[in-house]
């Protein structure tokens, strides 16, 4: 303490070197501690007073991006810290600042390599700054993420403390880890210092960018309940750029549908060709629903266009400048449910499960990261579950075993509203893991599979999925070919899904037939009680569980 007070009223260091602008949020903090004079940027530190824009900033938000899975580290998803210039409620302007925490990795680096440095704590990893609209067109318009701002209501002191501590950390080096000491962990670190409760108290070996949402809510929700001001002034959605195009793509026809995909395999060279007979408006509303197709596409496909790319555009915006002027209608994308409206990812489960004619069991299960396809989160039918153990107890022959382990289970899906050609829709799923085959006897089969195929919205709620899986087992038979159909329902409180798969027997062509289904009904905010019959074991299940 008294070598900082030292410091701060040094006369032979001036301008940015002086450590009141080195270390400005220890200064702001004392100030208020004790009787110092007051503390001002403007006056001292020129590049501080640049960068903080202490004048023009209102208001403070974090923004939740969704997973991303081209990118193991993306893979359950991002946050970022935003100083917004004004207290709009409207879309984020491009140019407010943003700070943003990250692994510095080389390029090129090999998958497998980067995976284990990155579980290591191999990388360093620290805070950058950037304008929102490199935030924007990284996630929402190159790898198609939606993302979730949360205003948040800070005091004016707060405001100030966060930014001056944020100007402390730029630059500054620390070891980076996937599974905790990752971009939520550091954000709710720099939160820690300005507000009163604590987002870390209960942070382990596991602590996901979508924990620090959920604390903030439960924050939220306990400063109401107690009569208090809440922490979350509003929250926001921001529409990837796939989501804006099929909502602007959704008042054309089937018909005008057929005649643009026509037209993209064409590469645009007999527009007037195709356009012939229709109304102008109608003309006018197909082109410029391709100026959005093509703009999408060039976007995502980054700076260096091909010259089949250029002539395309060029091609486009003739026909489109010779067609009147018209006024541009948005339609606006739909709300769709903040991550914190769903399930908290850590999930514990008590249950029972049996066999026909055999004792019944009860279940423990357990893991760190649990979304699944009919559970409630914003994967909207999708699944990712990680670690997802399960103990049995009292089987009649073993008191207890290990009824299942899934390293992984993964479903990747695109239900594409709207089929566009040279859009990707391909729907994947991945499962590393191990299952009980037999009750007596205890004998495990290891499992790796993958399986690709297409996905299709029927309505608003329903999903249906034609996917061809193969699998390796460590037990006879060791390849299998695993066709399945699944459909997926999406309630308020109840989800559910069924599906009919088929399995060969030894390699002779031999397919045995197999039903699967699941459903959930949540009870209350972080509570379900769910059902589930597993075809690979033979094993009915009924478990009541809680997300944290």
């Amino acid at each position: 303490m008294a070598a900082t007070l030292s410091a701060y009223f040094q006369t032979d260091v001036s301008g940015d070197a002086h450590p009141r602008c080195r270390f400005p949020a220890r200064y702001y903090w004392l100030s208020h501690q004790l009787e110092l004079p007051g503390y001002e940027p403007a006056q001292h530190c020129p590049k501080l007073q640049a960068w903080g824009l202490f004048e023009q900033v209102q208001s403070v938000s974090l923004l939740m991006v969704s997973g991303y899975l081209g990118n193991p580290a993306s893979t359950f998803g991002h946050s970022l810290l935003k100083f917004n210039t004004d207290n709009s409620r409207d879309a984020p302007s491009l140019f407010e600042p943003t700070v943003n925490y990250g692994a510095n990795v080389p390029q090129q680096v090999n998958p497998l390599l980067y995976i284990l440095r990155g579980v290591t704590g191999g990388y360093e990893g620290g805070f950058s700054d950037n304008y929102f609209y490199t935030q924007d067109l990284i996630y929402s318009r190159r790898e198609f993420r939606d993302m979730w701002e949360y205003r948040l209501a800070l005091t004016d002191y707060q405001r100030i403390l966060l930014g001056l501590h944020v100007w402390e950390m730029l630059g500054k080096k620390y070891q980076y880890f996937f599974f905790d000491r990752n971009c939520g962990f550091r954000l709710a670190e720099l939160f820690d210092l300005v507000i009163e409760e604590e987002l870390l108290g209960g942070a382990g070996w596991w602590y996901a960018p979508v924990d620090l949402f959920h604390q903030i809510d439960s924050i939220n929700e306990n400063r109401i309940r107690a009569g208090k001001p809440g922490i979350i002034a509003s929250v926001a959605f921001v529409p990837s750029a796939r989501r804006k195009l099929f909502y602007e793509l959704s008042g054309l026809h089937h018909s005008e549908i057929r005649v643009l995909n026509q037209m993209v395999e064409e590469e645009y060279a007999f527009i007037d060709r195709q356009l012939e007979g229709l109304a102008t408006d109608r003309q006018i509303a197909m082109l410029n629903a391709m100026l959005a197709i093509q703009n999408y596409q060039d976007m995502a496909i980054g700076p260096h266009l091909s010259s089949a790319r250029q002539v395309r555009r060029h091609r486009l915006l003739m026909a489109r400048l010779q067609r009147p002027a018209q006024q541009a209608v948005q339609i606006p994308v739909p709300f769709m449910s903040s991550p914190t409206e769903g399930f908290p990812p850590m999930k514990i489960g008590l249950g029972l499960g049996g066999k026909p004619g055999q004792d019944v069991f009860a279940l423990i299960n357990w893991s760190p990261y649990s979304h699944e396809s009919v559970g409630y989160n914003i994967l909207e039918g999708g699944e990712l579950v990680v670690a997802d153990v399960e103990f049995g107890v009292g089987d009649g022959s073993t008191p207890v075993f290990l009824s299942r382990f899934d390293i992984i289970r993964l479903l990747n899906l695109h239900a594409l509203p709207i089929p566009i050609t040279e859009e990707r829709n391909l729907s994947w799923q991945l499962r590393l893991g191990i299952e009980r085959k037999g009750v007596h006897g205890g004998a495990y089969n290891g499992i790796a599979g993958f399986g690709a195929g297409r996905a299709w919205r029927i309505g608003r709620r329903l999903t249906g999925l034609a996917l061809a899986n193969l699998e390796i087992h460590t037990r006879e038979t060791h390849t299998r070919i695993r066709p399945q159909l699944q459909v997926l329902y999406r309630g308020n409180k109840i989800r559910a899904a069924v599906g009919l798969d088929a399995t060969n027997e030894g390699y002779t062509g031999n397919l045995r037939m197999r039903g699967h289904g699941q459903a959930l009904y949540r009870l209350g905010r972080n509570h379900s009680i769910a059902a589930e019959y597993r075809p690979g074991s033979n094993t009915a299940t009924i478990t009541l569980s809680s997300y944290f």
